[in-house]
């Protein structure tokens, strides 16, 4: 590509056609995430398949046999939620003649945002995966809460301590691995000697 007008002649028509082929694959996550969402429920499921929506499946109990939510799934559901309305920003992209997915999606990012913090009222959290106060759900509770702390889902009230004790989680988690690869690293020195 010599000057300007050779890369509109050849190269920015196929630049354009794969924005529009990568907008119409967001486009059809943002329809999964709309179509595996259930009208009685505040959440994602933890899996979903379009041919089976019964709560037992999607919806396990934790090791307790309580039915709570996923926060982890919540977050990470919420997170992507809050990257599609990013690229709407720069592409219009969810809303169409025939539907207005970015309506429907907000609406499905309140009413979770609201029962994740909801559920954050407790002073810990039970993964069924990863335990108690896992590192896991505190690293994408941290960037839901920033996606949305500049975000679509204004004035929320985060349970108190709630950023004092995720970051305590994730603090802990990286001493614990830093130490491990610590002695991994004697150990290893120790063998060669």
């Amino acid at each position: 590509m010599n000057d300007l007008s050779q890369y509109l002649s050849t190269e920015f028509e196929k630049t354009q056609e794969r924005i529009a082929q990568v907008n119409g694959l967001l486009r059809e996550v943002a329809r999964m995430f709309r179509e595996s969402r259930q009208a009685k429920r505040a959440d994602w499921p933890y899996s979903w398949d379009p041919t089976d929506l019964t709560d037992e499946r999607h919806f396990p109990p934790d090791k307790a046999g309580k039915q709570e939510i996923s926060l982890s799934t919540q977050a990470m559901c919420c997170v992507a939620i809050c990257s599609l309305f990013e690229a709407d920003d720069d592409y219009s992209l969810l809303s169409t003649k025939k539907e207005d997915l970015r309506l429907e999606l907000e609406e499905f990012l309140k009413s979770t945002v609201a029962a994740v913090l909801e559920r954050l009222k407790t002073p810990t959290w039970q993964s069924s995966t990863y335990g108690q106060d896992d590192v896991f759900t505190a690293s994408w509770l941290l960037l839901l809460y920033e996606k949305l702390r500049k975000g679509p889902v204004p004035n929320l009230k985060w349970p108190a301590g709630f950023k004092k004790r995720v970051v305590k989680i994730i603090a802990h988690a990286s001493t614990f691995y830093f130490l491990v690869r610590q002695v991994a690293a004697k150990r290893k020195g120790s063998t060669r000697s």
